[in-house]
């Protein structure tokens, strides 16, 4: 049926001119896209049996699909449309990589189309290579300082225990220490002298030596030290026995548990040691033995040292 008052053939020129302007505005706006899609060399397979009985919105979907991809994108590779009784999926590969995604499915075609061409924004497609920036070599990290080594000086109280008299023999030391990250060196001076007097003999000891303490990182704040003293050990009878004084020298060697902890500027140590003399005392007076001292004795040092130089 054709519209009142129009001929027939002038509605069949009307329906040809509209249809000539259509493809003619189409092929235009084709024109710079082909010129784009094919500088990108994009390529729409569309395998999606709702849209093959559609040629329109096929095309459609095709030309949407370049106008993103090679227009806007700049990018080039393969894009596979698939369909199935689920949805649809968008394969885009690129570059050596696939990208995916997925869309509901549509009962109507065009929405299908237009779900489609939103889902492409949800493809991550490579970005185009760029050489990379040269950045200068980073600086060589400075190499790590050498732990400083302190000087300090010490004074400690030592209290010796001996099986048989004289039993106990309290004393001092004063030194000087050098101290680092994990060990302590120091050198000293000794006096000490025995609380008790046995027969009326007074005994006394003066002498030196040196020490180490290592301070392993395991066993912190213990300290576990060897120390070495030389020391001469008199006794004094009183008067009306003999007018002179008796002495011998010892060797002593200390092993020692130490609880050690720094501050700025001062040190506490103490703690027990185990004294073992290879050379014990041994007076005479006259022609007979007055003292002899042990082979095995214990001690208890407490020790405050100040450090000089940091």
């Amino acid at each position: 049926m054709y519209p009142v008052g129009m001929p027939r053939n002038t509605f069949g020129r009307s329906c040809w001119g509209h249809a000539r302007s259509w493809w003619l505005a189409a092929a235009l706006v084709l024109l710079p896209l082909s010129a784009h899609a094919a500088s990108a060399n994009v390529e729409v397979q569309v395998r999606c049996p709702q849209l093959e009985a559609l040629p329109e919105t096929r095309s459609e979907l095709e030309a949407r699909a370049l106008v993103e991809l090679a227009v806007r994108r700049q990018s080039s590779g393969v894009l596979v449309v698939s369909c199935d009784a689920d949805g649809a999926e968008l394969i885009w590969t690129s570059g050596g990589q696939v990208a995916h995604s997925r869309v509901p499915a549509q009962a109507d075609a065009r929405l299908l189309v237009d779900a489609l061409v939103a889902a492409l924004w949800n493809l991550t497609a490579p970005p185009p290579s760029t050489p990379p920036r040269s950045t200068p070599p980073a600086a060589p990290a400075p190499a790590a300082l050498p732990h400083r080594l302190a000087v300090g000086l010490f004074a400690d109280a030592r209290l010796e225990l001996w099986p048989r008299a004289p039993n106990a023999l309290p004393g001092c030391d004063v030194g000087l220490s050098l101290l680092g990250d994990r060990f302590v060196v120091a050198a000293f001076g000794h006096y000490g002298a025995a609380l008790d007097d046995v027969a009326g003999l007074r005994s006394s000891m003066l002498g030196g030596g040196a020490a180490l303490d290592v301070r392993p990182l395991a066993l912190r704040p213990l300290a576990l030290g060897v120390a070495i003293r030389g020391q001469r050990f008199g006794v004094e009878p009183p008067a009306a026995l003999t007018p002179r004084e008796g002495s011998t020298w010892t060797l002593a060697t200390a092993l020692r548990l130490r609880f050690f902890q720094r501050w700025q500027t001062f040190t506490l140590a103490l703690g027990p040691e185990l004294v073992v003399y290879p050379v014990r005392a041994r007076v005479l007076i006259g022609d007979r033995e007055a003292l002899s001292g042990p082979v095995v004795a214990g001690a208890f040092t407490l020790e405050l040292g100040y450090l000089l130089r940091r």
